[in-house]
């Protein structure tokens, strides 16, 4: 009796815990996505969840009628070989499509992925885990990880495959897609960005420091602020400036004097005389456009004599930059981009408009006309992936800031 009233006085403690664990999962599902950084401290939520599900133990309601039913049961003896066959069809058939299969084919993959893991689960893990020795299934292991390491050598060894169908490929529009060129190319032609403040605590990619200017001969005078977005400017107005000392601080952040991530970076801008003129740019449709910071942000640095830009940043796509690059496939709608677009124009506009002296370029007008953007023109492909100008992205984009600006050139 005494054991029934304790169960009884902890059940209500162990349903709360199981429908506070459904609950952040549910929150872990819905919040993952483009604009949460992840994984990070949005991967709590699915992390706590999954504990307090567990802590209520097999009494708890949830537990025991909806998670411990035969199909939830089944689905759980399949999670890991279904864990392991669902990305690969998914990962492929978006390389396939270059851009987010449509649902139906999505929906076909993840039942393909539920059938082989079945198979998987019923003829390999069953009989290695239940019906060989313990020494037949070591050996058995051992040899498939030497086989699958053998033929990984042989291939690194020789460098792929030869004729393959990757290298087959006719290219129909020249550019670099992937960070690898493009990082190359800033860190082998320009040099380590000054003053060592904002250099010491820079976004790096792998062994690269992402601070960089355009000569070491003379002060900085023009400064692309911003994330990566100011970044993947950089290429194109530091050659359409030859003569100017340009120089981009980026931080994965918004670049706003709220933001305790940039005080480094408005330090420096502010000792330096020599700064006469700041480009403002980021991915408006992530981070969104905080009108007051910003406003403040651009008088603070009108103040301290700098003249400030703002630009409503390149489109971004659906689909991946290898579709431009060997299928010749580089447009889509421009509704596409102006749905994103529009959640954050009319913002911009408010900024410029509510500080006299600070300019929009527009730079979202050079690839998108009233039908269209593009992601490649005249053989050339300007992104190496769906939101970063590759390098001849870049220098057009850069040439036509400076062509229809001409007052960054003075």
């Amino acid at each position: 009796t005494k054991k029934a009233s304790l169960l009884s006085a902890t059940k209500p403690a162990t349903n709360l815990r199981s429908l506070a664990g459904v609950a952040l999962l549910i929150v872990g599902t819905v919040t993952a996505g483009r604009a949460f950084a992840f994984p990070g401290a949005w991967a709590l939520f699915p992390t706590f969840g999954a504990a307090l599900l567990i802590s209520a133990g097999p009494s708890a309601f949830l537990n025991k009628h909806v998670l411990s039913n035969r199909l939830m049961v089944g689905i759980g003896l399949i999670s890991y070989p279904l864990y392991l066959w669902h990305w690969p069809f998914l990962s492929y058939a978006r390389i396939i499509e270059g851009r987010t299969p449509s649902t139906s084919v999505r929906a076909l993959c993840v039942a393909a992925a539920f059938v082989l893991a079945f198979v998987t689960f019923r003829f390999i893990e069953r009989p290695l885990r239940f019906q060989l020795r313990l020494r037949s299934i070591a050996w058995l292991l051992a040899g498939a990880v030497f086989l699958v390491g053998s033929a990984g050598y042989a291939i690194y060894a020789k460098d792929g495959v030869a004729g393959r169908s990757v290298d087959l490929r006719e290219v129909k529009f020249d550019g670099d897609i992937g960070p690898v060129d493009f990082h190359a190319y800033v860190e082998n032609k320009f040099f380590p960005c000054t003053p060592g403040s904002v250099r010491n605590q820079a976004e790096k990619w792998e062994d690269i420091i992402r601070c960089s200017q355009s000569r070491n001969d003379k002060p900085i005078d023009t400064v692309l602020l911003g994330d990566s977005h100011a970044e993947h400017l950089f290429i194109g107005v530091a050659e359409s400036l030859p003569e100017k000392n340009v120089a981009f601080y980026i931080r994965n952040g918004m670049s706003v004097r709220s933001n305790p991530g940039f005080n480094v970076i408005f330090e420096a801008i502010d000792a330096n005389p020599n700064i006469k003129q700041v480009v403002i740019t980021s991915l408006w449709s992530l981070r969104q456009v905080p009108v007051a910071d910003m406003i403040d942000t651009i008088r603070s640095l009108q103040s301290s004599g700098k003249k400030v830009f703002v630009t409503d940043d390149t489109p971004d796509f659906s689909f991946d930059p290898a579709l431009c690059k060997f299928r010749g496939e580089c447009t889509e709608s421009d509704a596409s981009f102006m749905g994103r677009y529009n959640t954050y124009q009319q913002a911009l506009r408010d900024v410029v408009d509510s500080v006299p002296g600070a300019e929009l370029i527009r730079t979202s007008e050079y690839l998108c006309n009233a039908e269209v953007c593009k992601m490649g023109d005249n053989g050339k492909l300007y992104y190496r992936d769906p939101n970063h100008l590759s390098i001849p992205g870049s220098q057009f984009i850069g040439a036509e800031m400076i062509r229809q600006h001409p007052q960054l050139a003075q």
